[in-house]
């Protein structure tokens, strides 16, 4: 299982076989999938949906137990063409990320998912805007994980002149 800290609480990493539908996640719970393709290698999980469909999904049982502490999910990921994703916080509690093929880590607080984090039995990613791209998933957590050096690079998207500072040395 992952290191768990209290600031995250790792739901998935992929690291060590899980992530895989029948095996648990990080926090001891099962994992499925519905009318998709997943496969783990060096500990990434890559999704696919079944051809001609968009409602495929990958599912981690979270135990409807109390994450509100954490504030919301962390999610890094990137896909092989530009695609829109769904992340599901229970059945009607969701959210929509846009990915490209750089690696991007998405901060989703409850918020977003019109909740407070206290009771959510499952997290569910997919139902992608593009059927056939295939999307590659670094880890999950409850809570900002922040910089690992485990983790995949992430490709900065909000890097312009203006918002860099250099300083000059004596």
């Amino acid at each position: 299982m992952a290191q768990q800290n209290s600031s995250f609480k790792i739901i998935d990493n992929f690291e060590d076989g899980d992530g895989l539908p029948g095996s648990l996640n990080d926090l001891g719970y099962p994992i499925s999938n519905y009318k998709s393709f997943i496969a783990v290698l060096n500990s990434e999980m890559i999704f696919e949906i079944e051809n001609g469909r968009t409602d495929g999904s990958w599912t981690s049982n979270c135990g409807a137990k109390d994450y509100s502490i954490y504030g919301g999910v962390e999610i890094k990921a990137r896909a092989a063409t530009n695609t829109t994703m769904v992340i599901r916080m229970g059945k009607y509690n969701k959210t929509t990320i846009n990915l490209s093929n750089t690696y991007q880590t998405f901060w989703l607080p409850w918020t977003n998912f019109d909740m407070n984090g206290t009771n959510i039995a499952f997290l569910s990613i997919g139902e992608l805007s593009n059927a056939s791209s295939a999307v590659t998933i670094d880890y999950i957590s409850f809570g900002k994980k922040g910089a690992d050096i485990n983790d995949k690079p992430t490709t900065p998207t909000n890097l312009t002149s203006s918002n860099i500072t250099t300083n000059t040395l004596p």
